[in-house]
């Protein structure tokens, strides 16, 4: 997941996450419609957005979903950046 925050004129702070899931190599096409309810759902359910929201804060999401290649990303992103588990 990346995310984004701008504040523009007038100081109005905008937050808009980019999640990326990878689905397994096997995974349907209802499988990836029902994943990209799921982001929507959880920008609506969120607790912390919905606060920010009340005060004033603009968030969006811009999903991704993708079918992955059966290659452990996760591992391979970690190993990429020299982060830790």
């Amino acid at each position: 997941m990346d995310t984004e925050g701008t504040v523009s004129k007038g100081d109005q702070l905008s937050i808009t996450h980019h999640p990326h899931v990878v689905l397994a190599s096997d995974a349907s096409k209802e499988d990836v419609v029902t994943t990209q309810a799921l982001i929507l759902q959880a920008e609506k359910d969120g607790h912390i957005g919905q606060l920010l929201i009340k005060a004033g804060v603009l968030i969006g999401t811009e999903g991704k979903v993708s079918i992955g290649s059966g290659e452990d990303t996760t591992s391979t992103y970690i190993e990429k950046h020299g982060l830790e588990w």
